[in-house]
């Protein structure tokens, strides 16, 4: 298992003013099934800017073999995931955030299910495992549920 990622610091993180979590849809891997490549098209290297309660967020996809890594960053928050995108689903491997003066890192034991692929309206799914949160082992369970498809209008177009 790796190390939870370190994070990298902009010199002011440290006057950030409140914790906030951030949701970053994953890319997909070279590996992947058609099926994750179809929900995840984000390509290693891709940006992308928008405005939040956190302010303008600027985030980022690194690649590495199967897996990527989502870096987001804020006036108020910096965060990345590791995650890898498999046939069967979206995995997240490990996090991290910084605020103010404090830091949180996680790490998953198995890899945590955050969607599984493909997704259609009305599944349900669920994981159960360590969740390591700033050194501490936490036995979790995670449930979730696909609720419906709806389409979204933005300024980048309807999707």
């Amino acid at each position: 298992m790796q190390p939870p990622l370190p994070l990298r610091m902009r010199s002011a993180a440290w006057l950030c003013p409140a914790l906030a979590a951030l949701f970053v849809a994953p890319a997909a891997s070279p590996a992947a099934s058609g099926a994750a490549a179809g929900h995840f098209p984000l390509a290693a290297g891709m940006r992308w800017t928008y405005e939040s309660n956190l302010g303008e967020v600027s985030s980022w996809v690194e690649a590495s073999g199967d897996e990527r890594r989502v870096v987001s960053t804020s006036p108020s928050l910096d965060t990345e995931q590791r995650l890898r995108v498999a046939p069967e689903g979206v995995y997240l491997l490990a996090a991290a955030s910084q605020v103010l003066f404090f830091s949180s890192e996680r790490t998953y034991r198995p890899p945590l299910l955050r969607l599984p692929l493909p997704l259609r309206p009305g599944q349900a799914w669920s994981w159960s495992g360590t969740e390591t949160v700033d050194g501490d082992e936490i036995q979790t369970t995670i449930a979730g549920r696909a609720e419906a498809e709806e389409k979204i209008a933005v300024p980048a177009g309807e999707f």
